[in-house]
């Protein structure tokens, strides 16, 4: 009965009725050649017909994986990379919103700091959370290098502090309007978040994780877009969660 209700649906839907039309020919014309009423021309030729359908009906299908295998995105499936694609700055530089989340963002500050600062200028607003200096969660954080050192504590305070820095400066570029906003969280932060415009339809999450003690730096790396719903907004939400949990920097006070 499933399989009946199952053709039914396929039907009312116009889907494989060709196949279910070749089907009821096969087994017509096979009841008719058992009883003898049909020519064996007309048998050979309906055959080959038969094969042909088949035959097309299989190619389709097996385009039809090809595309969805082409379209991440579709089948749920994530690329897990070494590196960011050079999209990121393709994407950073066209950005009307930019957030960034990161223990120290020492990679990701200095490589693109001309293109905040241009999209700043240009009416544009950033969000930056890093790790608290001096913290315990800056210690934790340092423990995850590949070399474990005492002065990797040292490390990590010093960049973050160049980064906040940095961020304190692009907060000059345009004052007035609040386009710069810099929180620092008590946690050590499993992941680097950078991403564009991530309140839009055309949104796209750039992510890191960071490994512990393992060479390489932080990967596995992934991208994600707005229209992977299900796990753009889980990270959308991580993210929000996190900036709530941090405390305002204020750059006069460096507090």
């Amino acid at each position: 009965m499933k399989a009946l209700k199952h053709i039914w649906d396929d039907i009312k839907h116009g889907e494989n009725i060709d196949l279910y039309l070749t089907i009821l020919v096969a087994i017509g014309l096979t009841l008719l050649d058992l009883a003898g009423f049909a020519p064996q021309s007309l048998v050979a030729s309906i055959t080959l017909s038969i094969l042909a359908l088949i035959a097309i009906s299989l190619l389709g299908n097996r385009y039809k994986m090809e595309q969805l295998l082409e379209q991440p995105h579709l089948t749920g499936v994530v690329a897990l990379l070494d590196e960011f694609p050079p999209s990121l700055g393709t994407d950073i530089g066209s950005a009307k919103e930019l957030w960034l989340a990161g223990v120290t963002l020492s990679s990701t500050l200095p490589n693109y700091f001309p293109l905040l600062e241009q999209m700043v200028r240009s009416g544009g607003k950033v969000k930056a959370l890093l790790v608290q200096p001096h913290s315990p969660a800056a210690e934790k954080a340092a423990s995850r290098a590949y070399v474990p050192s005492a002065s990797n504590v040292e490390r990590v305070v010093t960049n973050t502090l160049r980064s906040l820095y940095d961020l304190c400066y692009l907060r000059t570029v345009a004052p007035e309007r609040g386009s710069v906003e810099i929180r620092t969280i008590n946690h050590p932060m499993e992941r680097r978040f950078i991403a564009i415009n991530p309140q839009t339809a055309s949104g796209v999450l750039y992510i890191a994780n960071y490994a512990f003690r393992t060479p390489g730096g932080a990967k596995p790396k992934f991208v994600l877009q707005a229209k992977d719903s299900k796990w753009y907004d889980f990270y959308v939400q991580e993210f929000n969660l996190l900036w709530e949990s941090g405390k305002e920097w204020r750059c006069d006070s460096n507090a």
